[in-house]
């Protein structure tokens, strides 16, 4: 299936820049979304676990503003 055009946008430019108007849990929601879109294509419920399982380097990387694309690849990769 193919990504939309919106989708498409969110992984090659809006995940790779901290948007500072999010909340934490938008966040926390927009690195599941990363992870279901990117190639390893995630489930819902494997990407939860995962933000769920790193719950304190997710905080600490919005705490730092990085963007939801790194903190996902860091995550995501070992995970797979």
């Amino acid at each position: 299936m193919r990504k939309s055009l919106e989708d498409e946008r969110f992984l090659e430019s809006e995940s790779r820049i901290f948007d500072k108007s999010k909340t934490y849990e938008q966040y926390k929601s927009d690195i599941r979304r990363f992870l279901m879109l990117c190639s390893w294509k995630y489930s819902a419920e494997m990407a939860a676990e995962i933000v769920e399982m790193y719950e304190n380097f997710v905080e600490e990387a919005y705490e730092k503003q990085e963007p939801v694309a790194d903190i996902a690849l860091a995550i995501g990769y070992g995970c797979g």
